[in-house]
């Protein structure tokens, strides 16, 4: 029997966009030279939440390794989980 329809990992076009948008905007401040907070950037209700938090945490992490080569990933699971 197939499944055609939306697995549960799939995104909806709408919210690759939302999350393009968003990381887009993160990134953006830290070209401005600033250090935005990742709770600022991710919504509370989004239906993206885990898959953009991710991707913050990414380019978030990605910034901050090549000024402070002492971050640590488990800081950011003592902030988020």
């Amino acid at each position: 029997m197939s499944n055609s329809g939306p697995q549960p990992d799939e995104m909806s076009l709408q919210q690759e966009q939302q999350i393009d948008a968003i990381c887009g905007g993160f990134e953006a401040a830290w070209q401005a030279g600033t250090e935005p907070d990742i709770e600022t950037h991710l919504p509370e209700d989004s239906g993206v939440r885990l898959r953009l938090l991710s991707e913050l945490i990414q380019i978030d992490l990605e910034r901050r390794l090549s000024s402070e080569p002492t971050v640590r990933l488990e800081s950011y699971l003592a902030r988020f989980f």
